[in-house]
């Protein structure tokens, strides 16, 4: 009680000077309920009760949490985070077990500790063959283990831990002699006497099925990731054909991790769409009626699978464009099945923003802007903090002129939330002249600092930066990038120093 009373005052005074200070004190100034890590789980959780009601005796069943937690995905989980939006785990247990096996699977699970707690205190109060000790450090490893499962899933090393642990327990209990007499009782269908008789027939049919168990499940699987490994290499090297024919020599080992192998091919062809181009059109045509049916297949896991309808619509669209200018009835008919995927995937996790941005690409691509424009104002009306829909609607908008006013407007918005951050040189450029000439200091301000990192070795852009920090009495900061400028360029050395001269004559004394 006095340890438990030690950590929540310290974690109640995280923020004190001496916490801070202190090496060993330190982590506890990180733990707080305010991290994204702590608030995409309070997503995710809810995601989980919000459709409990649907599944409440039996779940949804094991390894479906995906289905539930795209089902009613929240867009608000952008703001915390813009990498690994996709929970196949609810991370907490409780909730894991409550929402993929119902209320019987979870106090079936629950029904465990009840048993263990009934154990350990037969064992230590009427047994007497532990101490009090033991009781102790055995009840605190479920209560630890409890606990940690309430912000994480099991990993194999927690749950073989808990397996070993609970083992002994049951072990304790049992005592040795009493329970290798239960053994034999229940699991041996000879008599001792015959026993050793039947021991060679016993001792090799275990031995040939340990042999086919290691071959499925270990041998197989290692080829598998190793020649996956091979293919990455290949591709790492722009060996693209070399590596495609690696994986699919890998893949015809047909093993039970193939899923994941199948998804990092599709991925990296993704990735470089231009390969296609390089080969001839036979090969070409081969490759992606592959890629079509490897994704199929791993669609085929589970049908309502949100990423990978959209896995399967990027292929799709991969390929009709690949076909665009060269079979104009298969290009539109790649086309019409992307479409159909990726409806899919929106009907699973109709608020995921990203999936939207998906579609309208697919019907920019047929020639459709104005479906395409259509798609992308709804996106915005999930989340308008979601900073990626505007900058994404600005850019189609602003690519025709009878939409270009609209599409200024929505490009105020992408920089007002932080989406100067997407944008490359060419467009920042042409942005920092529209708002400069408006007299929009404020939003160039933003771009600039976004070109500064984008063409950071150009010492014009540090020039230009620090006279527009002059510009909104910025002295500090216009004296830093023109010293960077004076950094990238010596021949600037002497102007700047004249420059800076006249900056340090508005700069209070102790700033100079």
């Amino acid at each position: 009680m006095i340890f438990i009373l030690l950590v929540v005052s310290i974690w109640l005074n995280r923020k004190s000077d001496f916490i801070k200070n202190n090496y060993f004190l330190r982590p506890f100034v990180n733990i707080t309920f305010e991290k994204a890590t702590f608030q995409t789980r309070l997503i995710s959780w809810r995601a989980a009760f919000k459709d409990i009601k649907n599944n409440f005796l039996l779940g949804t069943g094991h390894g479906n949490y995906a289905i539930t937690f795209d089902k009613h995905f929240e867009p608000a989980l952008y703001n915390y985070t813009r990498q690994g939006t996709y929970f196949d785990r609810a991370h907490n247990n409780i909730i894991d077990i409550f929402s993929t096996t119902g209320i019987f699977g979870l106090i079936t699970y629950l029904s465990i500790f009840v048993a263990v707690a009934y154990y350990l205190i037969r064992t230590y109060f009427f047994d007497k063959s532990i101490n009090i000790h033991e009781f102790i450090i055995l009840s605190c490893l479920f209560v630890a283990y409890f606990i940690q499962n309430l912000a994480v899933f099991d990993s194999f090393v927690t749950y073989i831990s808990l397996m070993i642990t609970l083992a002994y327990v049951y072990y304790i209990h049992e005592k040795k002699e009493k329970l290798l007499d239960k053994i034999k009782s229940k699991f041996l269908f000879f008599s001792r006497d015959k026993l050793k008789e039947q021991a060679n027939f016993f001792g090799s049919i275990f031995i040939i099925f340990i042999l086919i168990i290691l071959y499925l499940f270990n041998f197989q699987p290692i080829q598998m990731l190793r020649g996956t490994i091979a293919g990455q290499t290949a591709f790492a090297q722009k060996n693209y054909l070399q590596g495609f024919e690696i994986y699919k020599n890998t893949l015809l080992l047909d093993t039970v991790l193939d899923r994941d192998s199948r998804a990092s091919l599709i991925k990296s062809l993704l990735a470089n769409p231009g390969f296609f181009n390089s080969i001839d059109k036979k090969k070409a045509d081969e490759i992606l009626e592959y890629l079509i049916e490897i994704s199929k297949r791993n669609l085929a896991y589970n049908p309502l699978d949100s990423l990978m309808n959209m896995q399967v619509s990027n292929v799709y669209t991969m390929a009709a464009t690949y076909y665009r200018n060269k079979d104009k009835i298969k290009s539109d008919d790649y086309y019409n099945k992307a479409l159909e995927y990726i409806d899919k995937s929106i009907k699973a996790s109709p608020k995921r923003s990203r999936i939207y941005f998906q579609k309208a690409q697919i019907y920019l691509s047929k020639g459709e802007k104005e479906k395409a424009i259509e798609v992308m104002t709804y996106s915005t009306t999930l989340d308008d903090k979601y900073y990626d829909s505007f900058c994404y609607l600005s850019r189609i908008l602003l690519s025709a002129e009878d939409t270009k006013e609209r599409g200024y407007a929505d490009l105020d918005k992408c920089i007002d939330l932080g989406g100067a951050s997407l944008f490359q040189s060419n467009e920042l450029k042409m942005f920092i002249n529209y708002y400069a000439n408006k007299g929009d200091l404020n939003r160039v301000l933003i771009l600039y600092k976004r070109l500064s990192i984008v063409d950071k070795n150009d010492s014009k852009v540090w020039i230009n930066l620090s006279k527009l920090y002059k510009e909104l009495n910025n002295f500090e900061d216009a004296k830093r990038a023109a010293l960077k400028a004076v950094e990238l360029d010596s021949n600037l050395k002497d102007s700047v120093e004249e420059y800076i001269k006249t900056l340090d004559q508005k700069l209070p004394n102790n700033e100079k």
